[in-house]
């Protein structure tokens, strides 16, 4: 079976350039891995959330090359999100995510990487679930399916307190489809307290991803967002 591989397909570590330090950034960018360089296995896979930690992320890879049908593929993906959310991993992620963060947010790329024909599925799984954070990691993998349908959902997902791994989704992705009802809530986003210092990489101040993931939407919705280069990460906006 030959796929096709849209543009967003499998960005497991997409936001990790956040380690990089850099302040003033855009929102997250999406791109596609070399899955030509991917090792596949033979046979079915087992539940991905049984795996250790250390494995899962090869396997949804794998489990992927098998060319399931959209809506098993994103069966196996929502099982392993929600057991990931239910019984979070240990540890710190490659970024500013946690390990566990990192897992749901590729958990989430995967449903998305089948385009339309994973909406159905995802839909049917956002409303079968009771967990406020899976619904929301289901909402963003439908906007990245290319759900158009769910605009004022997203519009209200960020202003509805999103753990910062979905709350940078969520951004970028009322962003991209331009949604100016998510403006007043950017905004408030600049002024986020929450930050991360990379412990590998000395001399180097704090990062704010959420104001810097803020920052870059609302550039993207045309405003001018200033920023002092002494102080990268204090933000003020001139209205367009």
């Amino acid at each position: 079976m030959t796929r096709r591989y849209p543009a967003i397909l499998l960005m497991s570590l997409a936001l990790s350039a956040c380690s990089s330090g850099a302040s003033d950034q855009s929102t997250t960018s999406l791109t596609t891995p070399d899955l030509g360089a991917v090792a596949t296995t033979a046979g079915p896979i087992g539940p991905i959330s049984e795996l250790p930690q250390e494995e899962r992320i090869a396997a949804t890879f794998a489990l992927f090359s098998q060319g399931l049908p959209a809506a098993d593929l994103v069966d196996q993906m929502g099982i392993a999100l929600e057991a990931e959310i239910s019984d979070p991993a240990p540890g710190d992620g490659p970024g500013w995510f946690s390990a566990s963060e990192t897992l749901q947010e590729h958990y989430t790329r995967v449903m998305a990487a089948e385009g339309e024909s994973a909406i159905p599925a995802i839909r049917r799984r956002m409303a079968s679930t009771d967990d406020g954070t899976a619904e929301l990691w289901y909402l963003v993998a439908l906007g990245y399916a290319g759900d158009d349908t769910i605009d004022t959902d997203l519009a209200s997902a960020v202003e509805s307190d999103p753990t910062p791994p979905v709350a940078m989704h969520l951004m970028e992705l009322v962003a991209k489809r331009s949604i100016v009802e998510a403006i007043p809530m950017l905004k408030e986003y600049l002024t986020s307290d929450l930050q991360w210092k990379n412990t590998h990489v000395g001399g180097r101040p704090p990062i704010f991803p959420l104001r810097d993931q803020a920052a870059g939407a609302l550039r993207n919705l045309g405003y001018t967002v200033y920023s002092d280069p002494d102080q990268p990460s204090v933000y003020a906006v001139i209205e367009p």
